[in-house]
C-alpha cells in the first residue's frame, strides 16, 4: 500500500498552535506550565481524542495519546514537546507533535490496524526555560529524576511546579511505568544547516552531545560605584566576566572539541551606580566527545578556585545538567535509513548540537532521531522555518518507520 501523510493537515496543525502564545513583534512564547502551555495541551488533547486515541497525562504533564494494537505488545512511541523559548518560532518540538498525529491519521483513514500500541508522546519542560532542568518530563519518563523532587523544583520567581502544574490542570496520576515502549522515534527540525548547504532531506541522528549546565554564584562585596577605590573593590561582576572569557578560551582550543555559552546572568542588586553583592551566572558546555566534557568541568573547577584567591570573591559551583553524549541505537538508524532509500529521499548521517527527548529516552528502549532542514539553520527564534516538501518528506519517513516497528 502507498501511504502518505497529507501536508496540508500537518501545516494547519503547526499553525494553529503556533497562534497560541504569539506575540506580535516578539514570536511565541509559550513556557512550560503556563497558561498558553495549557491551551496548546488542551489543542493536543481535543485532536487526540479526535483521533479515537485514549489520552493519558502523568504526574509531571506528559501527555499520551494511545492508539491500541490488536496484541499487547509493548509499544512503540514518537513525539517531542510543545513548550518553547522566549521569542520561538513554531517548527521546533511541534512539528514532532503534529507528524505523529498525522500518521494516526494516515493508518485511521486506511482502516490499518498494527500488532503494537503506538504512543503520541507530549513531554514536559523541554526547554528548561521556565525551570531547570531542561528535558524535564522525559528526565522523570524514564526514572532518571524521581517525581516527588521534579514536583518541588522551584524557579528564581519563587514559582514551583506542582503549584503551576495545578494550577494548568495538568496534573494526572498515571503510572507511566505501564507505558514503556520497546522504541522511540523523535521527528525533529535540524536546529543548525548542515542538510540545507548539503541540500539533503533528511538526517538521521547518529548521536547526541553531551551536555553540562553549570550554575555558579559569586559573592563579592556591595558598595557606592563612585565612591569605593578601583582597588579596594570586590567585585563578582569582573569575576563573572574572566569566567566567560575563560569558557570561551576552553572553546577556542580546537584540542579540546567543544562548545561553550554563557547566556544566563543575574546581579544583585541590578543597579547601575551600585557594585553588585552577588553575580550568578549558568555556563552551557557542549561535546560529542565524553572525554572533553570531563576535562572541561575539571579545568573549570580549578580555575574557579584560582579566582577566588585572585579576586576575593567567594564562589559557589553547582551542576544542574549532566546529560551525557547518547548514541542511537544500531538497528534502528539502520532501519530509517532503508525507509529513507525505498521512498527516495536525499539523506545523510548526522550528529545534533542541540539535546532532546530522544536523548533521555534511549536509556529506556531502541531510539532515534530524523531531522529534516531548517532554513538557513536558524532555530530558537520567530524567523525558524522549514519548507513544506521537507515537512512531508520527514513525515512520511516516520509514518514508515512506526508502521514497520509497530508491525514487528
Amino acid at each position: 500500500m502507498d501511504l502518505r501523510v497529507n501536508i496540508t493537515r500537518i501545516v494547519d496543525r503547526l499553525n494553529a498552535i503556533g497562534e497560541i502564545g504569539y506575540l506580535k513583534g516578539k514570536g511565541i512564547n509559550r513556557l512550560a506550565f503556563t497558561e498558553y502551555d495549557k491551551q496548546a495541551r488542551d489543542l493536543i488533547i481535543k485532536w487526540m481524542k479526535e483521533l479515537n486515541l485514549q489520552v493519558k497525562i502523568d504526574q509531571i504533564g506528559n501527555i499520551f495519546g494511545i492508539r491500541e494494537g490488536v496484541s499487547k505488545c509493548k509499544p512503540v512511541m514518537t513525539g517531542s514537546h510543545i513548550d518553547t523559548v522566549l521569542n520561538a518560532g513554531k517548527y521546533d518540538g511541534v512539528y514532532g507533535v503534529v507528524a505523529g498525529l498525522e500518521l494516526i491519521n494516515v493508518l485511521n483513514e486506511n482502516n490499518i490496524n498494527t500488532k503494537r500500541p503506538i504512543i503520541i508522546a507530549v513531554f514536559s519542560n523541554e526547554e528548561g526555560v521556565r525551570f531547570s532542568p531542561d528535558m524535564l518530563g522525559s528526565s522523570v519518563f524514564i526514572g532518571r529524576i524521581p517525581i516527588n523532587d521534579a514536583l518541588k523544583i522551584t524557579n528564581s520567581e519563587g514559582e514551583i511546579i506542582e503549584q503551576e502544574l495545578t494550577k494548568i490542570e495538568h496534573k494526572a496520576i498515571t503510572n507511566s511505568v505501564d507505558l514503556n515502549p520497546i522504541s522511540f522515534v523523535e521527528l525533529h527540525v535540524e536546529q543548525g544547516p548542515v542538510l540545507e548547504i548539503e541540500d539533503i532531506q533528511i538526517g538521521i541522528v547518529e548521536r547526541v552531545v553531551g551536555i553540562n549546565w553549570f550554575e555558579i554564584e559569586i559573592n563579592g562585596n556591595s558598595n557606592h560605584a563612585g565612591t569605593t577605590p578601583i582597588e579596594n573593590r570586590i567585585d563578582p561582576a569582573i569575576t563573572a566576566s574572566e569566567i566567560i572569557l575563560f569558557v570561551r578560551e576552553l572553546a577556542l582550543d580546537k584540542n579540546n572539541k567543544l562548545l561553550a555559552t554563557c547566556g544566563n546572568v543575574r546581579f544583585e542588586p541590578n543597579m547601575i551606580n551600585v557594585i553588585a553583592e552577588k553575580v550568578t551566572l549558568v555556563i552551557d558546555l557542549r561535546s560529542a566527545n565524553q572525554n572533553s566534557l570531563e576535562k572541561a568541568k575539571d579545568r573549570l573547577f580549578e580555575y574557579l578556585k584560582c579566582l577566588m584567591k585572585k579576586e576575593s570573591v567567594r564562589i559557589s559551583f553547582k551542576q544542574i545538567v549532566d546529560v551525557p553524549v547518547t548514541s542511537f541505537d544500531q538497528d534502528l538508524l539502520c532501519h530509517i535509513e532503508n525507509i529513507t532509500k525505498m521512498l527516495d529521499y536525499r539523506y545523510r548521517r548526522i550528529t545534533s548540537g542541540a539535546g532532546h527527548d530522544a536523548q533521555l529516552i534511549s536509556n529506556l528502549c531502541s531510539s532515534a532521531m530524523i531531522f529534516v532542514p531548517s532554513k538557513d539553520g536558524i532555530s530558537h527564534t520567530p524567523k525558524e522555518f522549514t519548507f513544506k516538501n521537507d515537512l512531508e518528506a520527514g513525515a512520511n519517513v516516520l509514518l514508515y518507520s512506526l508502521l514497520e516497528q509497530a508491525n514487528s
